[in-house]
C-alpha cells in the first residue's frame, strides 16, 4: 500500500484495490511476508468461499520499541491498533462509513488495557454482529473466544472466529453475557465491537454449548477435513499466487486470485459430493489463470461487498515497488519516491531480477 507524507507531517494512505466481494486485497506493503499472505488467502477462503464454522488464528500481547505494550499480529508483530487506524483511513478515502472500524480501534484499546493483567489461562470473549446488509454485509457475524498464554516477555492468545448465521442482537445479548459473565444490553454490532471482555477460563465444550444454545450453528464433523484436504490440493496454486502477488499488474492479480477463488468452489464442489479424486490442472500458472480466472460469484461477508465502479475516481494504484521508498536489491541504488518496475540505478527489472536470481525481491 503506497503512502505518503502530507505536509502537516502525517501519514496518508491509498486505498488499496479490493477483489470484488471486498474481503482480500490485492495490494500489500513491500514489507508482508509471504506466510502473512498465505495465511490471508488461506483466511478469506475460509469464510467466504468455504463458510467454515470455525477458524483458528495467533495473536501476540507485547512491547516493541517506543509503543509500550500493544496486541500484535505474530509476523513482523505489527500492532493491531495501527492496522484499525490503516483501515479507518483507507474507507474514508473511499467515502465509506467507518464506523465499524472506529468500533474494532476502540475494541483493541479496550482489549490491551485488559490484556495488561490478565492471567495465564484466561479468556477473552469478543462479538462482532453482521454489519448492515444496505451497504453490503452478509447476514452473519462471529464470535471471538481466545485463550491468554503468559510468557516472560508476552503474552500469547489463541483465538477461535466462531461464525454464527442469521443472529440477531437479542441473540447476541444473551451469549456474550453467558460467555463474558458480564451484563450485555447493547442495541446496535458496534457497541458489541468496541466492547470485548476478559474473564477466567472458558472451556471450549462449555463455549460450543452455549453458542448452540443461542444460535443455529452447523454440526458437520467433516467440514474440518474437507477444509483440510481442499488446502492440500489448492497449495500449489497458493504459493504461485502469493509470488505473482509480487509483480503482476493490478488487474492481473485479480485476475489470478479470481482464479484461484473459482477452482477452489470447483475443488469444494466435489468434495462435498464425496469425491476425494480431484482433477488438479498441470498446465502453468498462466494456463491456469487464462482458464479459471473469470469474475466468481460475488458473495457478502464481514466486509461489504464491493460495487463494480467504486473505483472509478482513482487512478491506478501503486505496483509493488511504488512503497514507502526503495532500495534494489541488485545494486543498492535508494530511491524516496516511486520507482515503477524499473530501478533507476542498475536499470534491472523486477522480471530481469527473477531470472537472474530465482527470487522476488522480497526474499
Amino acid at each position: 500500500m503506497g503512502k505518503e507524507a502530507d505536509q502537516r507531517g502525517r501519514v496518508s494512505i491509498k486505498p488499496r484495490e479490493l477483489v470484488s466481494s471486498a474481503g482480500f486485497s490485492v495490494e500489500y506493503e513491500n514489507k508482508v511476508f509471504d506466510q502473512e499472505l498465505r495465511e490471508d488467502i488461506v483466511s478469506y477462503l475460509g469464510e467466504y468461499r468455504f463458510k467454515l464454522q470455525k477458524y483458528n488464528y495467533q495473536l501476540i500481547f507485547s512491547k516493541s520499541g517506543d509503543e509500550g505494550w500493544k496486541l500484535r499480529d505474530t509476523h513482523r508483530l505489527e500492532a493491531m491498533g495501527t492496522k484499525a487506524a490503516r483501515s479507518i483511513e483507507e474507507r474514508r478515502l473511499r467515502k465509506e462509513s467507518t464506523y465499524r472500524e472506529t468500533a474494532e480501534a476502540a475494541g483493541i484499546e479496550y482489549l490491551e488495557m485488559q490484556l495488561i493483567t490478565a492471567k495465564d489461562g484466561d479468556s477473552v470473549v469478543w462479538a462482532s454482529p453482521p454489519g448492515d446488509e444496505k451497504e453490503g454485509y452478509g447476514p452473519y457475524g462471529f464470535f471471538y473466544i481466545g485463550k491468554v498464554k503468559k510468557n516472560e516477555d508476552k503474552k500469547e492468545i489463541s483465538m477461535a472466529a466462531i461464525r454464527v448465521d442469521n443472529p440477531t442482537v437479542t441473540d447476541f445479548n444473551r451469549a456474550f453475557q453467558e460467555l463474558s459473565g458480564t451484563e450485555s444490553n447493547f442495541s446496535q454490532a458496534e457497541d458489541f465491537i468496541s466492547k470485548p471482555v476478559i474473564t477466567s477460563l472458558l472451556p471450549e465444550d462449555l463455549v460450543d454449548k452455549i453458542l448452540s444454545r443461542n444460535f443455529s450453528l452447523r454440526n458437520d464433523p467433516l467440514e474440518r477435513e474437507r477444509f483440510n484436504l481442499a488446502m492440500q490440493i489448492l497449495n500449489p496454486r497458493i504459493d504461485q499466487l502469493v509470488k505473482f502477488m509480487r509483480f503482476g499488474s493490478i488487474e492481473e492479480r485479480k485476475k489470478a486470485f479470481h482464479a484461484l477463488e473459482n477452482f477452489a468452489l470447483e475443488v469444494k464442489r466435489d468434495l462435498e459430493i464425496g469425491s476425494r479424486i480431484i482433477f488438479e490442472p498441470k498446465e502453468e500458472f498462466a494456463s491456469f489463470v487464462h482458464k479459471f480466472g473469470y469474475e466468481p460469484p460475488k458473495v457478502k461477508g464481514s466486509c461489504p461487498i464491493k460495487s463494480s465502479n467504486i473505483f472509478e475516481k482513482y487512478q491506478t494504484l501503486n505496483s509493488f515497488l511504488e512503497g514507502e521508498g526503495f532500495v534494489c536489491p541488485k545494486c543498492g541504488q535508494k530511491a524516496l519516491g516511486p520507482v515503477g518496475d524499473q530501478c533507476p540505478g542498475c536499470g534491472i527489472t523486477k522480471e530481469q531480477y527473477a531470472i537472474e536470481t530465482g527470487q522476488t525481491p522480497c526474499e
